[in-house]
């Protein structure tokens, strides 16, 4: 048995070899449709997985941004003594970081295969082209999957490049981030030793 065909049919002849590669096509292009839309699916659930951390990583440098500028404000009101430079630096790293957040933020423009409306008005275009030349509706399927094949492998290239991007700004942003609570360690004036 081939696609729900008995395999006796395919011995008649070229024109049942014919039928045989016809459906193989078929088939190749409905998995390869069916696996598009998967990867589909996994590019987005990463692109919103990479939107949360971005969100934690901005309210875990407003926190970290308010913890320096608070120990700066309690030195200069009391007897901890700091180091400046390296407060300034640790507020310098995690400045850096936000704005980098914010700009992988920005990147936040996700591409989409078409929508049906626009699949169905594609369909018309080709079933009218397919008419006039003389060829069946199973071309003009053929045709339209083919075209909605290529849409969403671009949509998936770019999406999948726009997540690498947002990914490596956040690899980018948590080295600052963590720079800055090195410099913040640094910055205290610890009284050694602590007995």
């Amino acid at each position: 048995m081939f696609g729900g065909l008995d395999d006796t049919k395919f011995k008649l002849g070229r024109f049942d070899m014919q039928d045989k590669k016809r459906i193989m096509r078929e088939e190749l292009a409905d998995l390869l449709l069916t696996e598009a839309k998967r990867q589909d699916g996994f590019v987005h659930d990463t692109a919103a997985r990479l939107t949360t951390k971005i969100g934690l990583y901005l309210v875990f440098c407003a926190f970290i941004f308010n913890g320096e500028t608070s120990l700066i404000n309690l030195s200069s009101k009391s007897s901890v003594g700091v180091r400046e430079p390296f407060v300034v630096t640790a507020l310098a790293l995690v400045f850096f970081s936000i704005l980098i957040l914010l700009r992988a933020a920005s990147i936040q423009s996700t591409r989409f295969p078409p929508l049906i409306e626009r699949m169905r008005e594609q369909f018309q275009e080709m079933d009218t082209k397919y008419k006039a030349t003389g060829k069946s509706k199973e071309e003009s399927i053929s045709g339209l999957k083919g075209k909605l094949m290529n849409s969403l492998s671009r949509c998936i290239q770019d999406n999948h490049e726009r997540n690498q991007r947002v990914s490596k700004q956040i690899k980018v942003s948590s080295i600052l981030l963590g720079l800055s609570v090195l410099c913040l360690i640094l910055s205290v004036k610890w009284p050694w030793p602590p007995f």
